[in-house]
């Protein structure tokens, strides 16, 4: 509001809120113990082929954070992301930066990406071809991915004409890398965006497949309430509509950073790897605060 704008303005925020702050209490929910667990639970009797789970790390700090500060922070060291934020007050806020387009319509013309599988990034040039290699090559990631695809050429296909994939790539981020695939389909009828939405959200990027058996098992078993994150976030008008997926975000209280990481888990899933792959995805927040590594 132009209110919480003028407050800004007015006060201002510390440049770098994250060197001396200090971290009273970090906690994550699911614990690595929970977290084996309901890798397990989810195919032991079930029809899920991929499901999406998420974690929830909380970092309890002795001063207040500033969430602009964070944002600043964030846009200095992250990349080929889009920077995010809902600042309700000075005490709250959302914000990320997300890799993950949902969509961006312009008329009639639509854009999205299928984005899946994970690697981190390599120390040395060397390295990080070696794993952006590896990640192309991975039974496992490639299966993950291919159900993300799967799902957008089987949704569009049936509203869109001329639907173009483009070749799958690798797209990196700060931190981590993923396969990547652009679509591009012109729709066939006009469409509302809220009628999109609701086909499209949530992909098996963040939900899983089946949809409605992914859905349910998170219901069920997922130990906490996602909120904001990994919804479809952006601008809505008749003529242009961006919207990205709110992944790679944290929620701002007072003096607590909540952290939102997801991880595809398939049958080949290893807890472990799923797990530091979490610790990758919330390193360029985490460390915002100089309080993990």
């Amino acid at each position: 509001s132009p209110e919480e704008a003028a407050f800004y303005l007015q006060e201002g925020c510390p440049q770098t809120p994250y060197e001396d702050n200090i971290l009273l209490q970090c906690d994550d929910l699911p614990n690595k113990r929970q977290w084996h667990s309901l890798i397990k639970k989810a195919f032991e009797s079930t029809s899920l082929k991929k499901v999406v789970l998420a974690r929830m790390t909380s970092l309890r700090f002795k001063d207040m954070l500033h969430p602009l500060s964070l944002l600043t922070y964030l846009d200095t060291r992250t990349l080929n992301s889009t920077l995010f934020a809902y600042i309700p007050s000075k005490e709250k806020a959302f914000l990320g930066a997300s890799p993950e387009l949902f969509y961006k319509r312009q008329g009639s013309t639509l854009s999205t990406a299928a984005v899946a599988g994970t690697r981190k990034r390599g120390t040395s040039q060397q390295e990080d071809a070696f794993l952006e290699n590896e990640l192309l090559h991975s039974e496992k990631d490639l299966e993950e991915f291919a159900f993300v695809v799967r799902f957008f050429e089987e949704t569009l296909s049936s509203g869109c004409t001329r639907l173009h994939p483009s070749a799958t790539m690798v797209k990196k981020t700060s931190t981590v890398q993923h396969l990547y695939k652009p679509f591009e389909a012109l729709l066939k009828y006009p469409f509302q965006d809220e009628a999109l939405i609701s086909v499209l959200h949530p992909t098996p990027a963040v939900g899983g497949t089946p949809r409605k058996e992914a859905l349910q098992f998170l219901q069920e078993s997922e130990p906490f309430y996602r909120g904001y994150y990994a919804a479809p976030l952006g601008w809505v008008s008749s003529s242009i509509t961006e919207l990205i997926v709110a992944i790679r975000s944290s929620l701002v209280l007072n003096n607590t950073l909540t952290l939102f990481a997801g991880a595809g888990i398939t049958k080949a899933s290893d807890p472990e790897k799923e797990w530091e792959e979490l610790n990758h995805k919330i390193k360029p927040l985490s460390t915002a605060y100089a309080c993990l590594s």
